[in-house]
């Protein structure tokens, strides 16, 4: 019989330095080539450093099954996510970041949960570490780890914040979805929401999946360095603006749920606006918008676009 086939997404861009460690956390499963069988999808968003380079150099090294996709423009994470979506050719997709680390049994671990709960797909906590990578990639989920599951994928994923870059997910599933809202630049947030419209019954691990590699400083500050995209307050704004208002538009989201997403789209807006300085409009409307959120949604909305089409430092999709 053959072994359930893993397919492992990483977008790239400028990650030279971290993946090998990223890759060797990957490459080396628990019950990689005996209980499951792995394929490497790395789609590469023009980067400007060695990372082509840099995943060459480990394959040599450490044979896999490999599809490395180059692409000559920088087109954002979410279109490339959904580039290595459709190329993927395994039974289920494990979409991870290309400078994180992951735990040595997470493939292991998530594929099991994924058979005996019979789910659709599954997502993981994440944890940031100070620790070396190879101490980082030594841990281990528990056997069997908590999990957590829902057979309504929207309310759990809104109700638990689920936006991480972690899952396993049926490749139909995956296909289904979509993918991820590739109108929008970062896509942790709409790919959670987007295969919880697609999947009919989900799970969460409450246990790190993925270990973030923070400096000492970051570790103690809490701040992401500059490097990082969640150090882009703009831009996640932005993001979350979008999506929500992007997911109100879909003919498939049950009608239950519009007033929530409607608050969501504000609450990014008035966090955007509050930066800027106290505006007293601008509370009035937020403050409104949590007992009527579809009014003032629809009431405001020209308002709400134009403040997030003039924000700067922000990096937006054509």
């Amino acid at each position: 019989m053959a072994l359930p086939r893993i397919s492992v997404v990483l977008t790239v861009f400028n990650k030279a330095a971290f993946l090998p460690a990223t890759l060797a956390s990957l490459h080396g499963q628990d019950g990689s080539g005996s209980e499951f069988a792995l394929e490497f999808v790395v789609v590469d968003d023009a980067s400007r450093d060695d990372s082509l380079a840099v995943v060459e150099a480990f394959f040599a090294a450490h044979p896999a099954d490999v599809n490395v996709i180059r692409n000559e423009q920088n087109a954002g994470p979410s279109v490339r996510l959904n580039q290595g979506i459709r190329a993927a050719q395994g039974d289920h997709v494990f979409v991870f970041d290309a400078d994180d680390i992951a735990p040595r049994n997470v493939l292991r671990s998530m594929l099991a949960a994924l058979g005996r709960e019979n789910l659709d797909y599954v997502y993981g906590r994440s944890q940031k570490t100070a620790l070396p990578a190879a101490e980082a990639a030594a841990l281990a989920l528990p056997e069997p780890p908590e999990l957590v599951t829902s057979d309504e994928p929207l309310q759990l994923t809104l109700a638990r914040g689920v936006v991480l870059p972690i899952v396993l997910v049926k490749r139909e599933v995956a296909l289904r979805a979509g993918g991820c809202d590739d109108k929008v630049f970062v896509q942790d947030e709409s790919l959670a929401l987007w295969l919880a419209l697609a999947g009919r019954r989900m799970g969460l691990l409450e246990h790190p999946c993925r270990y973030v590699l923070v400096t000492p400083e970051e570790a103690a500050t809490g701040k992401p360095s500059a490097a990082h995209l969640s150090a882009n307050v703009a831009q996640q704004h932005h993001d979350q603006y979008l999506t929500y208002l992007h997911l109100l538009a879909r003919p498939d989201l049950p009608s239950r749920y519009r007033a929530l997403l409607a608050r969501k789209a504000v609450s990014p807006w008035w966090k955007s606006v509050r930066k800027q300085g106290f505006q007293p409009v601008a509370l009035f409307w937020y403050l409104l918008s949590r007992a009527f959120p579809l009014f003032v949604l629809t009431r405001q909305r020209i308002r709400l676009d134009s403040h997030f089409a003039q924000l700067p430092k922000v990096r937006r999709i054509a």
